[in-house]
């Protein structure tokens, strides 16, 4: 039976008071979990008179909904005191798992937005908690839905770059485009406004290199990054491989192994992470984004399943013979970046996840 606002906002009221009490985080969090589809309810009524001051606090006078939950966690500065990374110590993989999918998403109340702002502080606790409780945090994010939110793990360090650069008089840095998109080109379509004549099309969508050539002659056209884009795109392989020269002038290799890592399917990733590595030895195990993450890392953004860049293409990355490759060719698995957390660290991490039910 559905409880009436007035008696969710009581619960919400009576856990905010039992935290102030000293209430352990591990029963906090069972008390979430076993309350969540009560207390993250939406609730039409008008601005609240009697309820504590944290709650008035949090009124928002243009919205018509209310989450008694969402709304005591977005405005309590006791909560976020409780949830700092020294109160984590000691929990339990379950507790942290729950713990962690507060953050992902799947939990659309106030203490999503509480974690999307202490996630990084959560992360970045190098000092406080060890590798593998961090690495849950990071585990989880990766396979969630916002593939984006993994910004939160390098917010704080890429505002620390952007202030030297600025000290220095130095370009901004570019947020890495592998951390911020899996298109890594674009949300829009690569062939958006390409217009190009039927003979190389048909060149394209047969992945015919010679026949891509000659009509790239007759057309009196020279392969240009819109062009090369379209190939990704359309996974015309051989037509790249074939051109790869012009392929490095346009796109740096570093860059090109860390996309073909994260967001390119097997027939695709394969052959060009070993043309990158004839074509300039040693990328693929120096190859480092500004926060000091390699390729390896860049695998952690694709799903368990992998992720096809064509979303329409049946044959998913294979995630374990592109590891191969790369640990071949002396990507470091142990390697920290700058949160000091390696691949295997995570992908320990993750494999813990899988056995926690």
């Amino acid at each position: 039976m559905e409880l009436a606002k007035e008696e969710a906002v009581k619960i919400a009221l009576d856990f905010d008071n039992h935290v102030r009490r000293g209430m352990t985080i591990a029963a906090q969090i069972d008390f979430l979990v076993d309350n969540y589809g009560t207390l993250s309810g939406d609730y039409k009524i008008q601005k609240p008179g009697t309820v504590d001051d944290d709650m008035q606090n949090g009124w928002n006078g243009g919205r018509s909904r209310f989450r008694p939950l969402g709304i005591l966690f977005t405005t309590s500065n006791l909560v976020w005191e409780v949830y700092r990374p020294e109160n984590l110590v000691g929990l339990s993989p379950r507790h942290l798992t729950t713990l962690s999918n507060i953050g992902s998403g799947s939990w659309p109340s106030g203490l999503y937005y509480l974690f999307t702002k202490r996630f990084q502080t959560i992360v970045a606790a190098s000092h406080i908690l060890s590798p593998i409780v961090r690495a849950f945090f990071c585990a989880v994010r990766l396979s969630g839905w916002d593939w984006r939110g993994n910004r939160h793990f390098f917010g704080a360090e890429f505002e620390r770059l952007a202030l030297l650069s600025e000290m220095s008089g130095e370009p901004r840095p570019e947020f890495p485009r592998c951390l911020t998109q899996r298109s890594f080109f674009g949300k829009t379509s690569l062939s958006f406004g390409l217009q190009l004549p039927l003979a190389l099309q048909a060149a394209i969508s047969t992945d015919n290199p010679a026949r891509f050539g000659i009509t790239m002659t007759m057309c009196n056209k020279q392969l240009s990054k819109n062009l090369l884009l379209h190939l990704f795109r359309m996974e015309a392989i051989n037509i790249i491989l074939a051109n790869f020269d012009v392929v490095k002038r346009h796109i740096p290799l570093d860059e090109l192994a860390l996309f073909c890592a994260s967001s390119l399917n097997l027939p695709m990733a394969l052959p060009l992470l070993a043309e990158i590595e004839k074509s300039a030895p040693g990328t693929l195990r120096d190859a480092r984004d500004i926060f000091g993450n390699n390729a390896l890392w860049y695998l952690l953004y694709s799903s368990e399943k992998g992720y096809s860049y064509s979303s329409d293409d049946e044959d998913a990355t294979d995630i374990p013979k592109i590891e191969a490759l790369l640990l071949e060719h002396g990507c470091d698995p142990d390697l920290p970046n700058c949160l000091e957390l390696a691949y295997n660290t995570v992908k320990a991490a993750r494999k813990e996840l899988a056995t926690i039910a």
